[in-house]
């Protein structure tokens, strides 16, 4: 069976609530890429749950690569004030180019989405530090924020990337 076919397959037999973050994760760990499953779409009209597939597979194509930044970009940072917002953006620092997860570029503001599964660790915590000084030396400022303060405070979670954006903004 062909990658493409294998995870229609999945996303069919999938329970409803496993169904975004097992697409997520394929895609970000194959080579199989969301304009892929878009053709093998096009031979399978009568998906199941054919529209909540289309929507995540749309997201991906905007940079989102996992199930909380999913969550955080379709429920938390969605709508138009944060239309300015990158995801799964390029940022050149000294001698490397970082993928920061979110970065609103005006302001300098990067957020990124720590989930338990890359950032649990004490060495993805020094990893994550690092990162955090090469953005800084760089002149941006780096906000995390966790699955729980995603999914259980989101409206703080806005409120406080909207008010560094804002602070940013009005210092320049």
């Amino acid at each position: 069976m062909v990658p493409e076919v294998a995870v229609l397959h999945a996303w069919a037999v999938a329970p409803a609530h496993d169904r975004t973050a097992l697409l997520l994760d394929v895609l970000r760990v194959s080579r199989l890429d969301a304009a892929t499953v878009r053709g093998a779409l096009a031979m399978a009209p009568r998906l199941r749950a054919r529209n909540d597939l289309l929507r995540v597979r749309a997201t991906a194509e905007l940079g989102v690569t996992s199930y909380l930044e999913y969550i955080a970009h379709t429920e938390v940072f969605a709508g138009g004030r944060w239309a300015e917002c990158e995801w799964q953006a390029r940022i050149r620092v000294a001698t490397r180019t970082l993928t920061v997860d979110m970065v609103h570029r005006a302001s300098r503001v990067v957020v990124e989405f720590d989930g338990r599964r890359y950032h649990s660790d004490d060495r993805a915590r020094r990893r994550d530090l690092e990162r955090d000084a090469l953005l800084a030396a760089m002149g941006y400022t780096t906000i995390r924020l966790t699955f729980e303060d995603i999914t259980r405070r989101p409206a703080w979670c806005a409120t406080m990337v909207r008010n560094a954006i804002d602070r940013r903004l009005a210092d320049r």
